[in-house]
């Protein structure tokens, strides 16, 4: 009787994690953003900030395949990266739910999407209290991280200080630390930056170095820079 309720809790898992694949290749069927770089742009775009400089463009089906398994078996990088592969398909509570397991091991990026949900409430009921927690988790290891000169702490700082979650607004310190980020080519704090010059948001606006910026993620192939770099080229066109 033993063997046969671990032989049927084994074929569970295996039923389970089939049909979870499954899940993840229909929804990229469906939204068919492997081949649509405005659909990936978007994804990327719509998490800035904060987001990860690991993540800029929709896996693949193997790839996903892969993170479902390491994340299953608690790879935190993994974790973050279902995390937001769900946010981007707005299934809030499952991402919420990912980015909750990599944070617990100390994910630094899950961390402040974490208390970006909370702050928000966003797939999450709102919770200043818990978002603070998170922010300030986070902040222990960002601001070490950004003494040695580390690109993505440089940028998820600085989108802390942007959005002023769990420290005071600041964009000088936010730009600051985004310029640090996107000289050393993180593409997410580059397109940060051309979007805070071409809207004028807490700098002078100007297109030209938003231009600059756009274009810096888009030689590096990012989805979101070329999008933003043809729509300012086009409206340049149409003026």
């Amino acid at each position: 009787m033993g063997k046969l309720v671990h032989k049927n809790e084994r074929l569970l898992f295996v039923i389970v994690f089939i049909t979870s694949i499954f899940a993840w290749g229909w929804i990229l069927y469906a939204t068919n953003s492997w081949a649509d770089p405005d659909a990936a742009a978007a994804t990327t775009e719509s998490l800035l900030p904060p987001s990860s400089v690991s993540i800029t463009k929709t896996p693949s089906v193997s790839e996903i395949f892969s993170l479902q398994a390491a994340a299953s078996k608690g790879d935190a990088e993994a974790q973050f990266q279902i995390g937001f592969i769900n946010e981007s398909q707005n299934n809030l509570a499952e991402a919420k739910s990912w980015y909750q397991k990599a944070a617990e091991q100390g994910h630094i990026a899950a961390e402040v999407r974490l208390g970006g949900f909370y702050w928000s409430g966003q797939g999450v009921s709102k919770s200043i209290t818990e978002a603070k927690k998170w922010f300030r988790k986070s902040l222990v290891a960002l601001k070490p991280a950004v003494k040695r000169g580390d690109a993505e702490a440089e940028y998820l700082l600085g989108s802390l200080y942007d959005k002023g979650w769990g420290v005071k607004q600041d964009f000088k310190t936010a730009m600051d630390l985004y310029l640090k980020a996107a000289a050393q080519g993180h593409v997410v704090a580059q397109n940060a930056l051309g979007v805070h010059y071409e809207q004028g948001d807490g700098v002078k606006k100007d297109l030209t170095e938003a231009k600059k910026w756009y274009q810096a993620a888009a030689n590096q192939g990012d989805p979101a820079g070329i999008t933003h770099l043809q729509r300012l080229q086009n409206t340049a066109i149409a003026q």
